[in-house]
């Protein structure tokens, strides 16, 4: 889920000075090659067992106590060639706007449990990435058939989904 504490901000959808931040997620296997990438363009895994909830343009759709874009992923279901999910949040078109992470105050990333939501794991998105306008945050690799998740952090002048991608399967 990706959302913001911010408690009430203004519709975005008619202001160009406000961000949408969009999160995806990539399917790579033990080769290291891409086998999906899903995201708002694309809801749904091939093999189903990952869907994105949709494209939150406003930051005002808190499907969560404040989450605004939320991606559900059964990872009894994933195929065994998947080796790790890697996780990305991007400003969309940040570049031409002339937004970055550093603008957002409050933004984060976290992982819930389904049954009863309560929080896994929580990054912040806006500590130390000015000027950065994608992230691969981090991702749930497979260790001894059990998964892991590790924090990446790694910030990226580039708001281009397609480039965030070929960062995280080099």
């Amino acid at each position: 889920a990706v959302g913001d504490d911010t408690p009430a901000r203004p519709t975005r959808s008619s202001n160009t000075n406000t961000m949408d931040i969009d999160s995806s997620v990539v399917m790579v296997s033990e080769h290291g090659q891409k086998l999906d990438t899903i995201y708002y363009g694309q809801k749904r895994s091939n093999c189903g067992s990952i869907i994105h909830a949709g494209d939150d343009l406003t930051g005002n759709d808190k499907k969560g106590v404040y989450d605004n874009e939320e991606i559900k992923i059964n990872l009894t279901t994933i195929p065994s060639n998947v080796k790790s999910l890697k996780f990305i949040a991007n400003v969309y078109q940040g570049q031409s706007r002339g937004h970055d992470f550093g603008q957002v105050k409050g933004a984060y990333i976290r992982v819930l449990q389904t049954s009863n939501r309560d929080e896994l794991i929580r990054y912040n998105l806006s500590e130390d990435y000015n000027g950065m306008r994608g992230i691969i945050v981090g991702e749930l690799y497979r260790h001894n058939n059990e998964w892991k998740f590790r924090v990446i952090g790694q910030g990226t002048p580039s708001d281009s989904l397609t480039e965030l991608v070929q960062v995280v399967i080099n």
